[in-house]
């Protein structure tokens, strides 16, 4: 009796996490690209790693366990393969002598 209870406790509860995740009309969709950060300085550098460029509009999440700095930005020019622009000053008063790696992903705006 306590096992049904608790499987249907659970069934509710999943179903109430399906539903609320897959009517949010602010879902963001996470794009597959192969892209790395680094930070160093003051600055936090992106690169595209992949063969095509990212477009404009694209949504950049990052974050820096070194220094506990995070943030986003939101592509304004597409990002070449190869290219690294600087996110110049973004971890704010925290300065890396070496670069340190940096946690990165994007996202459909």
């Amino acid at each position: 009796m306590k096992n049904s209870i608790f499987i249907l406790f659970y069934l509710i509860i999943l179903c109430g996490v399906f539903v609320s995740t897959t009517s949010s009309a602010t879902t963001k969709i996470l794009v597959e690209q192969p892209i790395s950060c680094l930070a160093s300085g003051y600055d936090v550098f992106i690169k595209n790693e992949g063969a095509t460029s990212v477009d404009v509009g694209k949504i950049f999440s990052w974050s820096v366990p070194f220094s506990r700095s995070l943030g986003s930005v939101i592509l304004d020019k597409p990002l070449q393969p190869g290219r690294f622009p600087p996110l110049i000053g973004a971890l704010g008063s925290s300065y890396l002598e070496d670069g340190k790696l940096c946690i990165v992903s994007f996202f459909n705006e």
